[in-house]
């Protein structure tokens, strides 16, 4: 099953555009999603809902004057961005973070 990052980054990468309206998650793309991503999102719902509200303005791609939007280096690793949101993602939204080699 993909975590709520990765489904944001299948977003990204399909050219979909998502947004919440009065708490409900909607997503629209050139093509319907595939079943693996369909079911994703409605595993991890309520963290997309969540990472959406908190970090993007509500929408995806993120809007003007979001956390996400507004670093610099905005582009497929914007959550794992060290002092931008790692440190402010609720652990069951961030990704493992890999172990470094000694």
């Amino acid at each position: 099953m993909r975590s709520a990052v990765q489904v944001v980054r299948s977003w990204w990468l399909g050219f979909y555009a998502a947004s919440v309206v009065g708490g409900e998650l909607q997503v629209h793309g050139p093509q319907p999603m595939s079943p693996e991503l369909k079911e994703a999102v409605r595993a991890r719902r309520g963290e997309l809902v969540e990472l959406l509200c908190t970090f993007c303005g509500s929408t995806w791609p993120p809007a003007p004057g979001s956390q996400i939007r507004g670093h610099e280096d905005f582009g497929l690793d914007m959550l794992e961005i060290p002092g931008v949101l790692q440190a402010d993602v609720p652990a069951r939204l961030a990704r493992p973070r890999r172990k470094e080699a000694a």
